[in-house]
């Protein structure tokens, strides 16, 4: 229930920062509650000795600190995307450089520009926790040094409601369930070879259904494949078009 709370919260906290000035102000009471409401829950967190107060302490102090950082920004706004990205604009390089300061958990690499919905611990109708399985499948790239480019940036739903725009993403992941030895398992339909790009718009394919506690490792031994290549991704996918299907087909 905590982890539910201080999610929500985030995600709130998130899209108020997003609003321009006089929005911001309308809504100043809310983004108090929601403060609170995060920063309570991390006390509490701290109190039971919860793992989870690692994880949100962090984003408590990134927040403020990305607010302080372009408080006095002249006409920076923070823009929320459809695809559950955020981007910071109009920013000078000096004042890149300083949201960067303010940003540490930012992405090193292009699969860490993943995106997920906010997933099944939050939303309601949510199947899966996309979230969760993001979080899963970059600490596990980043353990095993999969080189950058080697994995393309991906695409999670939770659920069949695309809110990940996972069919447009060059690999992407859709909430489902997997019955194995007669039982209902957690799983993610594999989706490969989607694309956003305006005139060049494609829905990607489906090649099958993955168990949710496999798909990290999945996605190290397809960064392993690609890498030894040479290439990066893209440009590995284009020459082996059923590559992934290859390195996929042990796991589903």
């Amino acid at each position: 229930m905590m982890k539910a709370l201080a999610d929500k919260a985030v995600e709130y906290l998130t899209w108020y920062l997003s609003l321009d000035d006089n929005r911001f102000m309308i809504s100043t009471r809310e983004f108090e509650y929601h403060w609170a409401v995060l920063d309570a829950e991390v006390k509490a967190m701290k109190k039971y000795n919860s793992k989870l107060a690692e994880i949100y302490e962090p984003k408590v102090e990134e927040l403020c600190a990305l607010s302080d950082a372009i408080q006095d920004m002249e006409d920076v706004e923070i823009r929320l995307a459809p695809d559950e990205t955020a981007y910071i604009i109009n920013l000078t390089g000096s004042e890149a450089e300083k949201v960067l300061d303010a940003t540490p958990s930012s992405a090193n690499t292009v699969f860490e520009t993943s995106v997920s919905c906010i997933g099944a611990s939050i939303c309601q109708v949510g199947l899966r926790d996309s979230q969760a399985l993001l979080q899963a499948c970059v600490e596990t790239v980043r353990e095993a040094e999969i080189p950058n480019g080697a994995l393309p940036q991906i695409h999670i739903s939770g659920c069949p409601s695309s809110c990940g725009t996972h069919q447009t993403g060059v690999i992407g992941f859709r909430g489902a369930v997997k019955r194995v030895d007669d039982q209902p398992k957690n799983a993610f339909v594999l989706f490969a070879n989607g694309e956003e790009h305006q005139d060049e718009e494609r829905m990607g394919r489906e090649i099958g259904t993955m168990e949710e506690s496999l798909i990290p490792q999945f996605l190290v031994e397809l960064g392993q494949t690609v890498a030894a290549s040479g290439m990066d991704y893209l440009s590995w996918a284009q020459k082996n078009p059923e590559g992934i299907d290859k390195v996929a087909e042990k796991y589903l």
